[in-house]
């Protein structure tokens, strides 16, 4: 994990850092889809790992395919390592209660997506946009899996 201190990126080391909280996410769901006893929550996570594995495969497209001079071009003032906790301690958890473990990584992803989409719009609109849906869709299932729990 980045420390707080630390927070300086290139757009490729931030596509990186993406991709790889999104691989956490898409394995936590597969995780998640063979332990449950519940068909249609195996069901609904086995989707949303589907879903999570192309978003994966679109990043690392985007990753390779942007400019090289704004993939050197420093990215600041993000505060990841902050973000990133509550994604880190929600995989750490395992199998202890994946919807509500779920829910968390769920809301922290969209916030997550949303700022680095901010910060990624001038560099790469493509890019920012990608990450932008990203986040809705994450968000989107947040507000699923809260719906599961009601």
């Amino acid at each position: 994990m980045v420390s707080l201190a630390e927070e300086r990126y290139t757009f490729s080391s931030l596509m990186t850092l993406m991709i790889e909280c999104e691989s956490k996410l898409h394995q936590y769901y597969l995780n998640a889809s063979a332990a449950t006893s519940d068909p249609q929550l195996a069901s609904l996570f086995a989707d949303y790992a589907k879903s999570i594995s192309r978003s994966v495969a679109s990043m690392q497209k985007a990753r390779v395919e942007t400019i090289v001079e704004m993939a050197l071009e420093p990215i600041t003032n993000l505060k990841l390592a902050e973000l990133m906790i509550p994604i880190d301690r929600g995989i750490e958890l395992g199998s202890t209660g994946y919807v509500s473990a779920l829910m968390t990584i769920e809301r922290a992803v969209s916030q997550l997506y949303l700022q680095v989409s901010q910060k990624l719009a001038t560099m790469s609109a493509e890019t920012g946009e990608l990450l932008m849906r990203l986040s809705r869709d994450s968000d989107e299932r947040f507000h699923i899996l809260e719906q599961s729990v009601s």
